[in-house]
């Protein structure tokens, strides 16, 4: 398109401006570029001279505040303070001028800070969890305790400062602190690990009754660290409990459930937990465990045993069973053998896990044979609570060689 112009005038005006104004851009484009040039090295003194060429960027403002807090935090306030004078929204901004007042011993003027970058960002992690620092400095829990249940909902890496600020400010009391995690049962499985990790399980069973009473699905992967903490510590009750309670909602647990058996997932037709009380697997030097689906006695598929190895006691996988004491049971399972090579092979065993005393052994398993059921019966003793059914050798030297697979094992009560 032609553009008109009545008179050379005007013509020579219009092309001036636009001389001007291109030769405008150029320059800022320039001093932009020479300021990234000088600050690329990321230092104080780059920074100076960044801001000297662009004086109208308030990044450049920013970066040296921040730089300069630790050396001069008055400077760093001045300049901080022109980023809100080009940038009045920058949390960030906020956030840094509470951190020069704070060295400069002006606590007034640190709060304030601190709330308007609040006011500004609202929903930024880093904002949220000065901002509640400061409120329990002030005494103020009610303003507090709505920051940091945001914090744990939506920040990890904080999570776990969170939950150790609370536990010092509650002096351990697990419903003053649940008041600062979200009532949600994810938040409270959470509480309760932090808990568990650091030898507070007692205080973890409190938080227990409120993951129960919520509405939310529980999943066994979510569950499976107070499983193993109630079987560490031997409520096996408790520990059998919360594995029906939550096996029942989630497919992953009761579809390895067959009536009669105690054992769970016996035929191995469902992927191994390695928790709870689903089989287990302790990795050895020449030994090697995988589900096997070429090779079954019922289903699809079984577990497969490749040994080639030295004395060792068990074969690494194993299983804890809760039982009666003063009980009589049969263990059967069905097994298959290929070049079997040892003095002394894999049998079927039955643990006391507590006082570690066998309760029952199978015959060995050597050579190559077809698929054939071994059985044996045992009596729980007295105090017997738990057994742990494994592969043992017995006795446990020499060297072993071959595969054995394992399929449809079994205890049953008589």
């Amino acid at each position: 398109m032609r553009i008109y112009f009545p008179s050379p005038f005007r013509k020579a005006a219009f092309v001036g401006s636009c001389a001007f104004l291109s030769l405008v851009m150029v320059l800022l484009s320039f001093r932009e570029a020479a300021a990234w040039y000088v600050s690329r090295d990321g230092s104080v003194k780059g920074y100076r001279k960044a801001v000297r060429l662009t004086s109208y960027d308030a990044k450049y403002h920013y970066f040296l505040g921040e730089l300069s807090l630790h050396e001069d935090p008055a400077a760093a306030k001045a300049h901080l303070q022109r980023t809100l004078q080009l940038d009045s929204g920058s949390a960030e901004a906020w956030l840094a001028i509470a951190d020069a007042e704070a060295r400069l011993h002006n606590p007034t003027a640190q709060n304030a800070a601190i709330l308007a970058a609040l006011s500004n960002a609202p929903r930024d992690i880093r904002v949220q969890w000065q901002a509640a620092n400061l409120f329990l400095v002030q005494g103020e829990l009610l303003k507090a305790l709505p920051l940091m249940r945001e914090i744990v909902a939506n920040d990890p890496d904080r999570r776990e400062s969170v939950l150790a600020l609370m536990y010092r400010l509650f002096d351990g009391n697990v419903d003053s602190m649940m008041e600062g995690i979200p009532a949600t049962a994810k938040s409270q499985l959470y509480l309760m690990e932090w808990l568990i990790g650091r030898d507070h399980a007692a205080l973890a069973d409190q938080v227990w009754p409120s993951v129960m009473g919520s509405r939310e699905k529980l999943l066994w992967q979510d569950t499976r660290f107070y499983v193993d903490s109630l079987i560490a510590r031997r409520d096996i009750a408790k520990a059998r409990e919360v594995w029906t309670v939550v096996g029942r909602a989630d497919p992953s647990v009761s579809a390895k459930v067959e009536p009669g058996n105690l054992l769970v997932n016996g035929d191995f037709e469902s992927n191994l937990l390695n928790a709870g009380f689903d089989w287990r697997v302790n990795n050895q030097t020449g030994i090697n465990i995988a589900v096997d689906t070429s090779a079954f006695h019922g289903g699809t598929r079984s577990i497969a045993i490749q040994l080639d190895a030295g004395s060792f006691a068990d074969a690494g996988l194993y299983q804890l069973v809760p039982v009666k004491p003063d009980t009589k049971y049969v263990l059967r399972g069905f097994w298959h053998g290929e070049e079997l090579e040892s003095a002394n092979g894999l049998r079927f065993a039955a643990i006391d896990d507590d006082s570690s005393t066998t309760l029952a052994l199978s015959d060995g398993a050597l050579g190559s044979f077809p698929w054939r059921e071994a059985s044996v019966e045992f009596t729980t003793g007295p105090k017997t609570q738990l057994v742990r059914i494994t592969l043992v050798r017995s006795p446990e030297t020499g060297r072993i060689r071959g595969t054995l697979w394992i399929d449809e094992v079994r205890l049953e009560s008589r």
